[in-house]
């Protein structure tokens, strides 16, 4: 992909690489594309940082102050660039990001509710149940046992 980028351009190297993926069995109502490749058909390189960021740090509790640092601009003007370039809130991001992860998780793994909220940034499970109730309208327990 560095090659093509090169070679060619970033957008030419984006559209190749989305569709060399290969992604993983889906479930009938899933979404056609990954959680993490929506939201980042831009080319802003200080949004995709943020963006990578969060998805390395889901488990981390982070203000726009500390977000906007990282990427050395304004609070403000990281709320209103991020915005305008992915379309969505970094909070909204963010969620949609735990709410991929916490669904793979209880998917496939044998953790605890309390040790997936925890990994998904929550301090309790409660926290986690909710989000999910309200996003997904499923309980933990009902997509843990989606595969069953």
């Amino acid at each position: 992909m560095y090659i093509i980028e090169e070679r060619h351009s970033k957008e030419t190297a984006s559209t190749i690489a989305k569709e060399m993926v290969v992604y993983k069995r889906r479930h009938g109502n899933d979404e056609q594309e990954s959680v993490y490749l929506q939201n980042r058909n831009h080319h802003d390189e200080k949004i995709h940082g943020i963006q990578d960021w969060i998805i390395s740090n889901l488990d981390k509790t982070s203000t726009i102050d500390f977000l906007a640092e990282l990427v050395h601009v304004g609070p403000r003007n990281l709320t209103r660039i991020f915005k305008k370039q992915t379309g969505i809130t970094i909070a909204e991001y963010r969620t949609k990001l735990r709410i991929e992860k916490a669904k793979s998780l209880l998917m496939n793994s044998d953790y605890k509710i309390e040790h997936i909220a925890h990994l998904c940034g929550y301090k309790t499970s409660k926290q986690l149940r909710i989000l999910l109730e309200t996003h997904l309208d499923a309980l933990p327990s009902a997509i843990k046992n989606k595969l069953s």
